[in-house]
C-alpha cells in the first residue's frame, strides 16, 4: 500500500504520478488487504495532494485510491485526469486489524475516496475524463465520518455510466457537514440499482447535488437521492436537455 504521511510537526509532501498510457490498481487478499494508493494525515499537519495523469485508469476487484485525514490536519486533494477512460469495477476482500491483533475481514468495493475521520476537513476529489464507468458495486465517494467537513466531489466527463449498483456519493455520517457533488457531462446513465447521492446519516448537513448534462437516463431502480437524518437536507439542481426514467 504505497502512502505518504506528514511528519508529526509538518505538512505532507505532494505525490504526482504521470502514466502516459494506463494505470491499474487491482485485487485484494485476506493476507494484506486491498491494493491501494494513499495520502493521509494522522496529525495536525496537512496531508499532501495526490495528482494522477494517465490515459486509462482502472480500479478492479477492490483496488483503491484515497486521500484522507484521521486527525485535525486537513486532508489532501485527489485530482485525476485520464485522457481516455476511468473505469472502476467490482469488490474485493479487505482486512481490519484491531490494537489487540484481532483481524476482521470484510467486502470492500473498488473506490476513489476523499475522507475525514477526524476533526480536519477532507480534501476535494476531482475527475476529468471523456468516459467514466462505475460498475458492480464500485464507488466514488467524498465523505465525513466524524467532526470534519467532507470534501467536494467534482466530475467533468463526456459520458458517465453507472451499472449494477455503481455509486457516486457525497456524505456525512457524523457531525461534520457533507461536501457537494457537482457533475458536468454530455450523457449520464444509471442502470440496475445504481445511485448518485448526497446524504447525511448523522447530525451534519447534507451537501447539494448539481448535474449539468444534455441527457440523464435512469433505469431499473436507479436513483438520484438527497437525504438527511437530522441535519439540513441537500438540494438537487438539474440543468438538463432531457431526462428519461
Amino acid at each position: 500500500v504505497p502512502s505518504i504521511n506528514p511528519n508529526p510537526m509538518g505538512n505532507g509532501g505532494n505525490l504526482t504520478i504521470n502514466a502516459s498510457d494506463s494505470m491499474t490498481i487491482a485485487g485484494s487478499s485476506s493476507f494484506v488487504g486491498a491494493s491501494a494508493l494513499l495520502v493521509s494525515t494522522q496529525t495536525a499537519g496537512k496531508a499532501g495532494n495526490l495528482t494522477l495523469n494517465t490515459g486509462t485508469l482502472t480500479l478492479t476487484d477492490g483496488g483503491k485510491i484515497s486521500a484522507q485525514t484521521l486527525s485535525s490536519g486537513q486532508g489532501g486533494n485527489l485530482s485525476i485526469a485520464a485522457s481516455k477512460l476511468i473505469n472502476l469495477t467490482g469488490q474485493g476482500i479487505d482486512i481490519d486489524v484491531a490494537p489487540d491483533g484481532t483481524q476482521t475481514f470484510f467486502t470492500s468495493p473498488s473506490s476513489l475516496t476523499v475522507t475525514s475521520q477526524g476533526s480536519g476537513k477532507a480534501g476535494n476529489l476531482s475527475l476529468t475524463t471523456p468516459q467514466l464507468t462505475v460498475t458492480n458495486n464500485a464507488e466514488i465517494t467524498a465523505s465525513s465520518l466524524a467532526m470534519g467537513y467532507g470534501g467536494n466531489l467534482e466530475i467533468n466527463a463526456n459520458r458517465i455510466e453507472l451499472n449494477n449498483q455503481g455509486k457516486l456519493l457525497a456524505s456525512s455520517d457524523g457531525t461534520g457537514q457533507a461536501g457537494n457533488l457537482d457533475i458536468q457531462a454530455d450523457q449520464v446513465r444509471l442502470d440496475n440499482g445504481s445511485k448518485i447521492t448526497v446524504s447525511s446519516s448523522g447530525t451534519g448537513n447534507a451537501g447539494n447535488l448539481t448535474i449539468k448534462a444534455n441527457n440523464v437516463f435512469l433505469d431499473n431502480q436507479s436513483q438520484l437521492i438527497a437525504e438527511t437524518a437530522t441535519g439540513e437536507g441537500g438540494n438537487i439542481a438539474l440543468d438538463l436537455s432531457e431526462i428519461l426514467l
